[in-house]
């Protein structure tokens, strides 16, 4: 179990093996989650933080950057466990992302409904132009056509938000986000490797969601914090592979211990 003076101390016992780095080991994001012997706990403790509507699920996020910044001090440790005596730094530390996702989407959210918008008036011109007959058999290929367009526009938006998520929680600032510099260079870098692991983990995530409902539904809890556990192993691993290749290091906060308790007089 980590130090409450220093959450970054690595952990004692047999270490995990550390990232070998050349590309994105897709497998170890799950099995990852379960290298800590507290596993288990850190789950409920983190279902339970879903349960508490709005601050629950920042505190949650906080704890996945804690996780990647834990991983990027010590690559061969453990994850650390969820604490609940650090419940306000969780908070803070969220925060930052959440907010920055909030306001980036204020932004592509309409641009991605202008692109839906698009397309569905160019079919109904379509539409409007064919042959009574022929509306049947166009409108057949053409939803697909409307549904997989909202697809890619929705992970394009996730892959815009991924360099500002990932540099405000690791940074832990709002403003350090949208260094334009840093989204241009990780996009253009990490582009491909990104794409593949949150199709993965989109894969991961209905697995999770099918075996959380099968339990009775309360499960989604305990499977969704494996997801969660799984996307900061796969933010840890984009990040350490954007550095192997030459990429801008995202500036860290020092940490600074707790003070020591003052000796009883």
């Amino acid at each position: 179990m980590h130090s409450p003076e220093n959450p970054y101390q690595a952990t004692g016992g047999t270490s995990p093996p550390p990232y070998r780095g050349g590309g994105l080991e897709y497998g170890r994001m799950v099995s990852f989650v379960f290298e800590n012997p507290r596993w288990f706990v850190n789950l409920l403790l983190m279902g339970v933080c879903q349960l508490i509507p709005i601050i629950g699920p920042m505190v949650v996020l906080g704890y996945q950057f804690d996780t990647v910044e834990a991983l990027h001090r010590d690559p061969r440790r453990r994850y650390p466990d969820f604490d609940f005596g650090r419940f306000v730094d969780y908070l803070v530390r969220g925060l930052w992302p959440f907010l920055v996702v909030l306001i980036a989407s204020v932004i592509l959210v309409p641009l991605m409904m202008g692109c839906s918008a698009a397309v569905i008036i160019g079919i109904g011109l379509a539409v409007a132009g064919a042959n009574t007959q022929s509306i049947g058999p166009m409108m057949l290929t053409l939803l697909p056509l409307i549904i997989l367009t909202a697809i890619v526009v929705g992970i394009g938006i996730q892959l815009l938000l991924l360099p500002l998520q990932l540099r405000a929680g690791l940074a832990q600032d709002f403003a350090a986000a949208f260094d334009f510099s840093f989204f241009k260079s990780f996009l253009a870098t990490m582009w491909k490797e990104a794409l593949v692991g949150m199709l993965f983990l989109a894969v991961v995530g209905v697995a999770a969601a099918i075996v959380g409902f099968a339990m009775c539904f309360i499960g989604i809890y305990l499977t969704m914090g494996v997801v969660m556990l799984a996307q900061a192993n796969y933010y840890f691993q984009l990040y350490e592979l954007y550095l192997e290749r030459g990429g801008q290091p995202i500036p860290l906060k020092p940490h600074v211990p707790a003070p020591l308790p003052r000796p009883q007089v």
